[in-house]
């Protein structure tokens, strides 16, 4: 006999509650931002990239809150990030709602801003660098 009739439906109700509560920006609301609002996380990406000292930034995982990380990025709530000198990656969630942004060099003076969610990958802003 099951002890409470009620307990799976108020496990299910919690467990939705958790995965909806999370901080970070859905994959959808992230790339339905504007071009201004891109190029302020990049402007963020690359001042991480320029900043963060050598024996951090050697592609490691770095707790978010171990980085004095610029606001918008900050109030991204990414996970993760790793940092190496032409490339910065940040991780949101886990499983099939996961995705990933990444800065970097896309070749001579060019660098992208692209997300990465499963198999699609979509490149929302670039830059050419002097």
């Amino acid at each position: 006999m099951n002890a409470h009739p009620r307990l799976p439906t108020i496990a299910l109700v919690a467990v939705v509650l958790m995965t909806s509560c999370s901080r970070s920006p859905s994959y959808l609301n992230l790339i339905g931002r504007d071009e201004a609002f891109y190029s302020r996380v990049a402007s963020a990406c690359e001042d991480a990239r320029t900043n963060t000292p050598a024996t951090i930034a050697d592609n490691r995982k770095i707790s978010p809150e171990g980085l004095a990380l610029p606001a918008v990025l900050r109030d991204l709530h990414p996970d993760y990030l790793r940092i190496t000198t032409n490339r910065v990656f940040l991780s949101f969630g886990v499983g099939r709602g996961a995705y990933n942004v990444v800065w970097e060099q896309a070749g001579g003076s060019s660098w992208k801003l692209t997300t990465y969610a499963e198999d699609l990958e979509r490149i929302l802003f670039t830059r050419k660098r002097l």
